[in-house]
């Protein structure tokens, strides 16, 4: 039923344009739906690369204390010392 009334709405649009408007409607829309599905896509699958770095910490790890001074430090900043980089 939706399906039809969307085609309806659709149609009355095309009615009165233009070879050229059609194709420009189509193809804005085709770009639309491409982009709308890579972003669903990339939020629902997300790369292993958006959950760590290249050191393997996760990128909203919480500071961590220093054991040599104490100090709150980031995570990747200790593994780095700690890899020797």
């Amino acid at each position: 039923m939706a399906g039809m009334f969307i085609f309806k709405k659709i149609s009355i649009m095309f009615k009165d344009k233009t070879k050229h408007e059609k194709c420009a409607f189509i193809y804005v829309g085709a770009v639309a739906l491409i982009s709308l599905c890579g972003l669903v896509y990339v939020y629902a699958v997300p790369p292993v690369s958006m959950k760590t770095d290249r050191n393997g910490v996760s990128h909203f790890t919480p500071q961590v204390i220093n054991p040599e001074t104490g100090d709150a430090i980031d995570m990747g900043d200790l593994v780095k010392h700690y890899r020797g980089d």
